[in-house]
């Protein structure tokens, strides 16, 4: 199960974000995954979040940070992903991936359309980001 206080209900990313409202939502990681894409790829992110819990039984994982960051969860690996030229080649795991990230660059790689708008792209090589992950 899958909580978090951040911009939702959908995936977004800093240049996609603009119908994606703060709240609260609750999903699922089989649900966080995006199978719409012709080819597998990054998908699912979600911006502007607080607070982020993953629970599991009994089990918990929060995080938080000193600002809004970023998030994916799957049963998918990105790596993997990447590799693959077919929805249908893919493999979910049993375990979840997570990503925590303070910025992604925002969507466009000039491969099948336009490159990136240069004010979302991620040009800075250094950045410092703290978060607290807390187990239960």
């Amino acid at each position: 199960q899958v909580e978090y206080f951040g911009r939702g209900p959908w995936e977004n990313y800093i240049d996609r974000n603009a119908s994606a409202q703060v709240g609260r939502y609750f999903t699922t990681v089989t649900e966080n995954y995006v199978d719409t894409y012709v080819v597998p790829q990054e998908n699912g992110n979600r911006t502007g979040v607080r607070e982020l819990f993953l629970r599991s039984g009994e089990r918990e994982i929060k995080v938080t940070a000193e600002r809004p960051f970023e998030f994916g969860v799957s049963h998918y690996d990105l790596y993997e992903l990447a590799r693959l030229g077919h929805q249908c080649e893919r493999k979910a795991h049993k375990e979840t991936l997570l990503t925590v990230d303070l910025i992604q660059r925002g969507l466009g790689s000039g491969s099948c359309g336009p490159q990136t708008l240069p004010k979302y792209s991620v040009d800075s090589k250094e950045y410092r980001f703290f978060c607290k992950v807390e187990v239960k």
